[in-house]
């Protein structure tokens, strides 16, 4: 049984596959992106994890660029709830490898012929790096000119844009 912290995507992805969403008494708590986010919901996460809840991340992206400007992504909330359990999360999204391994599995490539295509160095950029990918950055999202110069993690490609990679 699984508790949620995260958007109804997150919650549907998770329910279709077959998983039982609790408010208590949880074996694993899920946390993303949450734009309905409330103090109950973190307090509730915590309690389960602090119960002995296996603690599980969508990702770790701490911003979101929107619209109005960059706001907390889901890595925000999974800091908020690894200050109240001490537990750090087991992330199964970017930067980690497991999704890119699955990835090149399913599209039946190889990894010379598969580059990863994101707008974050430290998610998408250096997880494509640690899972052997090429890597093409766009500048469409928290990424700026001066953080790319400054990063130590560096794509192979940079477009401004996805017209400009076409």
């Amino acid at each position: 049984a699984l508790a949620v912290v995260g958007g109804e995507g997150l919650a549907t992805a998770l329910t279709q596959a077959g998983y039982q969403i609790v408010n208590e008494d949880a074996d694993v708590v899920v946390v993303g992106i949450d734009p309905l986010l409330t103090y109950e919901k973190l307090a509730r996460a915590t309690r389960e994890i602090r119960r002995g809840a296996q603690f599980i991340g969508s990702n770790g992206d701490k911003t979101f660029p929107t619209d109005d400007g960059v706001v907390p992504g889901a890595g925000a909330i999974l800091a908020a709830i690894q200050a109240a359990t001490d537990v750090a999360p087991i992330i199964i999204g970017k930067p980690e490898r497991a999704m890119f391994d699955i990835a090149v599995a399913k599209m039946q490539a190889t990894r010379a012929s598969t580059a990863i295509l994101g707008d974050r160095l430290d998610t998408d950029i250096e997880g494509g790096g640690c899972a052997g990918l090429k890597s093409i950055l766009v500048m469409t999202g928290v990424t700026t000119p001066e953080i790319l110069k400054q990063s130590s993690v560096q794509p192979d490609w940079v477009f401004s844009d996805l017209d400009a990679l076409r």
